[in-house]
């Protein structure tokens, strides 16, 4: 596992989605959690929310592909979440520490920012393509110290 993932091969990772603002205990529109399929949702939503199959994974680019599962997605989800020509997202969404990890990279935060993003249904269901925001845990100490390269004209001491 490398900091970035750059020049690694992207990984498609299964998961649960529940659409909704998780400041409106997941009503209204955006991401409100992901999880695994056994994993409980996080302390402070609701249950009983419909959770949606997906497969989420990020190219090379930091660009985010979740594919919403057709037959999970009920008549009021898609009037709800897929009736406009966007996908909404109202508040910003940081995805898990672990599902970050299981695509590949390590001391990052990605996180969903709000915005308008573009979506397209197919056979399988509804993809929605966003562009993730992607920062670095490091402390200041490990960005600023870079190694010294000698100038051409210059031999290493």
């Amino acid at each position: 596992m490398n900091r970035f993932n750059f020049g690694n091969t992207v990984t498609a990772v299964r998961r649960k989605v529940v659409l909704g603002n998780p400041k409106k205990d997941c009503d209204h529109l955006g991401i409100c959690y992901v999880t695994d399929d056994n994993e409980p949702p996080s302390p402070g939503f609701r249950t009983g929310c419909p959770r949606i199959s997906g497969v989420f994974s990020v190219n090379f680019f930091g660009q985010l592909r979740i594919t919403l599962a057709k037959k999970d997605l009920t008549p009021s989800l898609r009037r709800q979440h897929f009736s406009a020509d966007k996908f909404l997202v109202v508040e910003p969404f940081v995805f898990p520490t672990a599902l970050v990890e299981r695509f590949g990279y390590q001391g990052v935060t990605m996180t969903i920012r709000p915005g308008r993003y573009d979506w397209v249904e197919g056979e399988q269901g509804i993809m929605i393509s966003i562009p993730l925001l992607i920062t670095h845990d490091l402390p200041d100490e490990e960005i600023t110290a870079r190694p010294q390269v000698p100038a051409k004209n210059e031999k290493a001491g």
